[in-house]
């Protein structure tokens, strides 16, 4: 099965948050849920501060953890390679937001479910890029096969 997800190229990211903004907007997600994040990394080297902005999403693993540990089967595995989810037999249980090792689930308040990327999915049925992709004023971000991610998953 091709295996594809969200690519950054994170040496080029300026965290202006587009990216983040326009996946909020598309989607219309409540306070507190944010399906990618600009994350700041500082590190210093000789003396030498320097910051880094990683977005970070879903990785679309090939062998989730959320999709197994769904009793429910909500979670699955498209042919795409991307993790689908069907919020009509979610029972609400959380053991996929547990499983996420890089939480990246969320609940979804009041009703039962959750929210999580499914790199736009809709969009890329109709030839049309992820929102964050388009929002990227630097073209930091693409969608494309696994064997162009850096992202490590299981």
């Amino acid at each position: 099965m091709r295996q594809v997800g969200l690519y950054t190229e994170w040496e080029i990211c300026t965290g202006c948050n587009a990216c983040q903004i326009a996946c909020k907007d598309a989607h219309d997600l409540p306070l507190g849920v944010n399906l990618l994040k600009v994350r700041c990394r500082e590190t210093r080297e000789n003396g030498q501060i320097t910051v880094r902005f990683q977005p970070e999403t879903c990785r679309q693993c090939r062998n989730a953890p959320c999709a197994r540990a769904c009793l429910a089967g909500a979670l699955f595995f498209r042919a795409d390679g991307t993790v689908g989810y069907r919020r009509e037999l979610c029972s609400g249980c959380g053991s996929c937001r547990s499983a996420c090792p890089f939480g990246q689930i969320y609940p979804a308040q009041p009703q039962s479910g959750i929210y999580r990327c499914d790199g736009c999915y809709e969009r890329r049925k109709r030839g049309e890029e992820p929102v964050c992709v388009l929002a990227c004023p630097v073209n930091c971000l693409r969608f494309g096969a696994r064997n162009e991610r850096e992202e490590a998953c299981p």
